[in-house]
Order: C-alpha cells, then sequence, then structure tokens
C-alpha cells in the first residue's frame, strides 16, 4: 500500500537527517543572499533559493499525505511552524517572481 510505503520513508530518521541537512543549506543560502555583492552569484542564490522552497513545498504535500489529512497533520505541534515558515516563504517567493518591491 503505497501511503504506508510513503509513511516509513518519510517518517523514518534517514529523511529527517536529510530535510535537516536541506534546512542547514538553505540557511546558509539565505544568510548570503545580499551580501556578496556578486550579481551573477546573486541571482544563482535566489534560484537556489527557489529549488529550496520547492522541495520544501513537496515534503509538506507528502507528509500531509501521510498523515491522512490537514486536521491529522495539524495535531503535531512541529508541523504547524514548518507550515509558517513555508507559507510566509512561497508567498515572498510569488510576491518576489511577481515583481513586488523589495524594501519596505
Amino acid at each position: 500500500d503505497m501511503p504506508s510505503v510513503l509513511r516509513q520513508v518519510f517518517r523514518s530518521k534517514q529523511f529527517e537527517a536529510f530535510v535537516l541537512l536541506i534546512i542547514l543549506g538553505n540557511t546558509v543560502t539565505v544568510c548570503m543572499i545580499g551580501s556578496l555583492g556578486v550579481e551573477v552569484l546573486e541571482k544563482q542564490l535566489v534560484i537556489a533559493e527557489y529549488y529550496f522552497s520547492v522541495f520544501f513545498l513537496v515534503e509538506f504535500i507528502i507528509q500531509v499525505l501521510c498523515d491522512g489529512s490537514l486536521a491529522k497533520f495539524f495535531n503535531h505541534p512541529e508541523h504547524n511552524f514548518d507550515f509558517l515558515i513555508q507559507l510566509l516563504t512561497t508567498s515572498a517567493l510569488i510576491a518576489d517572481a511577481a515583481g513586488a518591491p523589495k524594501e519596505f
């Protein structure tokens, strides 16, 4: 049964470690954006940020599928924080892609 296979993979310690490495890479990327002063590299970092966001969005969707519903997903307190971060990140990237000003 596919949901149980997904659940085994996405609830494993190995997958958790993989996600933590992705989070670390994302954190380094975010810290580097705007601090290097090299336009070509800055664009590549922003593109990397899009890839990280897509990864986290897909991971979110699969986690919801593993739980069986959004209600069950939100029963895990750590998922609430993950969802908030995903929502803010996705919103910021959509706004950036739409050409919204970066400064307030």
